[in-house]
């Protein structure tokens, strides 16, 4: 991994503002959780040189969650950060949330919390970030494109309709139905 006074034109880690990968991870069902992973396993291997494929990586993302929260740990304590977290139990518990998309309704929307043990990595991740950012030109991805405003929208409204669907009875007789009927 890239040491502080490497030249970079890149941040070493995907910028994102935690509560942009927030917001965003829950209105797309977590979608983009996994294109955070894509990236971030994108800049280590480029950083790194390793031969690894960021694309197969993020497809099996449940088991390859360790190593990336241990790649972002290591590189955070090489550079001086402190990282209280543990990569195991966080993938670990990443590993679980992921499985749960199975279970039946309402109990599978626990699922939708797959990005919460990611959180603490992308702080960190964030901090690694700021030791470069007076030397590198891209930005810190911290507001919302107007891409990133209909993703909001568009996956807000389908979220809510989903919860509302989830809790409802699986046969609602509509009014009219009920008079055309008799």
């Amino acid at each position: 991994m890239p040491r502080r006074s490497a030249v970079l034109t890149s941040f070493p880690l995907f910028p994102v503002a935690t509560h942009k990968f927030i917001v965003l991870s829950v209105v797309s069902f977590t979608a983009y959780t996994f294109y955070w992973f894509y990236q971030n396993w994108k800049r280590i291997k480029t950083a790194s040189q390793e031969n690894l494929s960021p694309f197969w990586r993020t497809a099996f993302a449940p088991l390859w969650g360790f190593s990336l929260f241990r790649h972002i740990r290591t590189l955070a304590c090489a550079q001086g950060i402190a990282a209280d977290w543990s990569p195991d139990l966080l993938g670990t518990v990443f590993l679980v949330l992921n499985v749960l998309w199975n279970l039946p309704a309402p109990w599978w929307w626990i699922s939708l919390a797959v990005f919460v043990p990611a959180i603490p990595v992308q702080q960190t991740a964030q901090r690694v970030n700021e030791l470069y950012a007076t030397a590198v030109g891209e930005g810190r991805n911290d507001v919302y494109s107007p891409g990133n405003v209909a993703m909001i929208v568009i996956g807000g409204l389908i979220l809510a309709l989903a919860i509302m669907g989830s809790f409802m009875p699986d046969s609602v007789p509509l009014p009219i139905f009920t008079v055309v009927m008799r």
